[in-house]
């Protein structure tokens, strides 16, 4: 990824232990925690990616984490 061509801002609000949890992860790599957050997302979405996980596999994984998709926004 090009530094230069990051033009895109993004905010979100996370708990203060997320918070905390996120600083911590990120000074383990001495990484920002925009960098951090960048760098493992990507890692995950090209392991699930090159993974043999079916969709329906995904979704069960999602749903024993208690993670649920938000609703799906058109742009």
């Amino acid at each position: 990824m090009n530094p230069a061509k990051k033009k895109e801002t993004l905010n979100f609000r996370v708990s203060p232990e997320f918070k905390n949890r996120l600083i911590k992860e990120a000074g383990k790599e001495h990484r920002s925690l925009t960098n951090y957050l960048e760098i493992t997302l990507t890692r995950l979405w090209d392991q699930l990616e090159t993974s043999n996980i079916t969709d329906e596999r995904q979704e069960k994984l999602r749903a024993s984490t208690g993670i649920k998709p938000g609703p799906r926004r058109v742009r």
